[in-house]
């Protein structure tokens, strides 16, 4: 297993964050590997992790009326999902499968949130972050 400073150190998530913000985040991370077709969390389950795509690939499913499960959208290596582990009532709108073998950097979201509590310019950080990548799948989603 890699040092947890040095496997933060290595994404954009972190990018803006100190050594000692760094430090303090990592001790909320671990890796973790899903073989394919393991279910990461369900629509309407509380989000409790968020994770980073380390390797592989995920397909992110939303409950849409009568069409019931329909994949909106896929998560490449470097992206982040399970993002509403951040974001209050922290509920999961969607179901995260692993399509392939994957590796993430899982991230405890209910301390990095007592960690925001603590030090604000870390939350704003790292929710800046979030939401541009959240701005690119809306944008992915309109253009299709």
């Amino acid at each position: 297993m890699t040092d947890k400073y040095s496997l933060c150190h290595d994404y954009e998530l972190f990018n803006e964050l100190s050594t000692q913000q760094l430090h303090a985040v990592s001790t909320y991370c671990r890796e973790e590997c899903f073989y394919p077709d393991t279910i990461l969390f369900e629509d309407g389950e509380p989000a409790q992790k968020m994770y980073v795509l380390v390797e592989g690939e995920i397909k992110l499913f939303y409950a849409i009326g009568e069409a019931g499960m329909v994949e909106v959208d896929r998560v490449a290596p470097g992206g982040i999902f399970g993002c509403s582990a951040l974001v209050p009532p922290y509920i999961h709108p969607s179901t995260a499968l692993a399509k392939t073998r994957i590796e993430v950097l899982e991230l405890d979201a209910v301390g990095l949130r007592r960690l925001f509590d603590e030090d604000p310019r870390l939350a704003v950080s790292i929710q800046r972050h979030v939401m541009r990548c959240l701005l690119d799948c809306i944008i992915n989603l309109r253009l299709g």
